[in-house]
């Protein structure tokens, strides 16, 4: 399976953003949280840790960004994803997000970043 990693500055650049949308409370952590954010309709964008164990466990999430047109990118960590949210416990997967709208700043900033991945 092909998917956008993140790394060197595109992934400093994409945890800046999560550390930005934590501070503002904007984001829900885990699997779960963010199947369900997604079924609800919100709009953001998704972070997922690619040492995920199998990779399929994140296909479900990866199948619904799809579907909602929504971006997403992988970085290398679990830890690293947990630790940005103010966790000392690994996550497998980020949504930013907003019913809002307060987070479009947010997602233009994130869909910039990663742009050179997805070339």
């Amino acid at each position: 399976m092909d998917y956008p990693l993140a790394t060197g500055h595109v992934k400093n650049k994409v945890l800046s953003i999560l550390d930005s949308a934590v501070q503002l409370n904007l984001v829900r952590k885990g699997i779960n949280e963010v199947l369900k954010t997604l079924e609800r309709g919100q709009t953001g964008f998704v972070v997922l840790a690619s040492d995920t164990e199998p990779l399929e466990i994140v296909s479900s999430v990866i199948t619904e960004a799809t579907m909602k047109n929504l971006s997403y990118v992988f970085v290398p960590s679990k830890l690293e994803l947990g630790r940005i949210c103010g966790i000392a416990r690994p996550v497998s997967a980020v949504i930013v997000t907003s019913s809002k709208g307060d987070v479009d700043a947010h997602t233009r900033e994130f869909e910039d970043a990663i742009a050179t991945l997805l070339i």
